[in-house]
């Protein structure tokens, strides 16, 4: 292969930078002396890429958040493309985050040697037009849904099913056990007892969905506190919170335990989560634990939503499965009594010993074994070596 500027990698949030990171472990095993930059997170930055610009400022859900930062996105969409322009990659990676990395593709089609779009749009789902955007202006695809390789043959595309990262995340993750003796190590955090009932709430990676989802995750402590056996509560803070957000989060859940990071040992850690939608869901389920499904989304949101998205259910394990896997409540119904009910009837009654194991299963058949990290590496390094 010619000298050239390497690889860079384009993500905007949370899940798309630990999905990355992974692919990144993976290539380093065959490219170690590849130099890799681009935009990312904290976990790229700790498997060895040069984050020249941070999710931070891109991360955002929800049509009125993207309108509200609209301004701020082009600016940093025009940034990333003259950061390609300027170091001239061998191939660029774009991982999710279609609403961003397609208006890049776009920009870049023919201007650098190939470009990779790693987990397509949900054109399944809404915006059918995106999978012809990306047949138009990426080069190849990886795909995690089996079904969608099928799909984009139709459009005599590049584009392979690799199988869904999310085995690849959870692998490493510590079994009951040693997950409440690892966060009871953890400063600030008393001891978790083995036998304590633990609760776990994962209220999102964004600032918006946090400060959307705290009040109802507020009113559904305060019911669980009234029980007659209540819970030990767990909040889980994503990794790139600013400690300020740590803090209002505290003083909106008294008596909970706050931790930021450390996702899949709270979830191992924890008899049962309430997650807000998103890939936290098929993470839970990976890891075996039961959980319900909740997200609020602002009214101009979900009005949009009611008229342009075509699916049954949000969560992807349900959506992966085609049936119920995990229970889900949305916007009015994810309320305090609602999802205070659920834990109480779970705890009440347990998760019955079969439980665990069926959420894995279900993923597992839906999305194939372990593996998409590695394949995804091995076709990067097949792109770079034949563009």
């Amino acid at each position: 292969m010619a000298a050239g500027g390497g690889l860079m990698v384009v993500c905007g949030e949370p899940s798309g930078d630990a999905i990355a990171a992974r692919a990144l472990q993976e290539l380093r095993l065959l490219r170690p002396e590849l130099q890799v930059f681009g935009v990312g997170g904290d976990q790229l930055q700790q498997a060895g890429m040069e984050v020249v610009q941070h999710i931070r400022e891109l991360s955002v859900m929800g049509l009125w958040d993207v309108i509200r930062r609209l301004p701020a996105i082009l600016g940093r969409l025009k940034q990333v493309e003259d950061l390609a322009m300027q170091r001239r990659p061998d191939l660029l990676l774009l991982v999710d985050y279609p609403g961003f990395n397609l208006r890049l593709a776009r920009r870049l089609h023919g201007r650098v040697p190939h470009i990779l779009y790693y987990i397509s749009p949900k054109y399944w789902a809404w915006k059918k037009g995106r999978r012809g955007q990306v047949a138009r202006y990426a080069d190849s695809a990886a795909l995690i849904f089996p079904f969608e390789e099928a799909d984009y043959r139709e459009l005599d595309f590049d584009a392979s099913y690799v199988g869904h990262p999310v085995l690849d995340l959870v692998e490493n993750a510590p079994d009951r056990h040693t997950a409440r003796s690892r966060l009871s190590s953890l400063a600030g955090v008393e001891e978790i007892g083995q036998e304590e009932a633990l609760v776990c709430f994962c209220p999102g990676s964004r600032e918006t969905e946090l400060r959307r989802h705290l009040p109802v995750l507020a009113d559904t402590a305060e019911r669980l506190r009234r029980g007659a056996h209540p819970p030990r509560i767990l909040l889980q803070l994503a990794d790139a919170f600013d400690p300020s957000l740590r803090q209002e989060a505290a003083r909106s859940i008294p008596g909970c335990t706050v931790i930021q990071g450390h996702f899949h040992a709270c979830l191992r850690a924890a008899d049962l989560a309430l997650v807000a939608s998103g890939t936290a869901s098929l993470e839970a389920a990976a890891l075996g634990t039961p959980h319900l499904v909740f997200y609020r989304m602002d009214a101009f949101s979900i009005w949009l939503a009611h008229r342009v998205v075509d699916l049954r259910w949000v969560s992807p394990v349900n959506i992966s499965a085609g049936r119920e896997v995990v229970p889900e409540l949305l916007q009015n119904r994810a309320n305090g009594k609602a999802l205070a009910d659920w834990c109480s009837q779970q705890l009440r009654s347990g998760p019955g010993e079969d439980a665990s194991g069926g959420l894995r299963a279900s993923v597992e058949e839906a999305l194939g074994g372990p593996g998409a990290s590695r394949r995804v590496a091995g076709m990067i390094v097949d792109k770079l070596e034949n563009p």
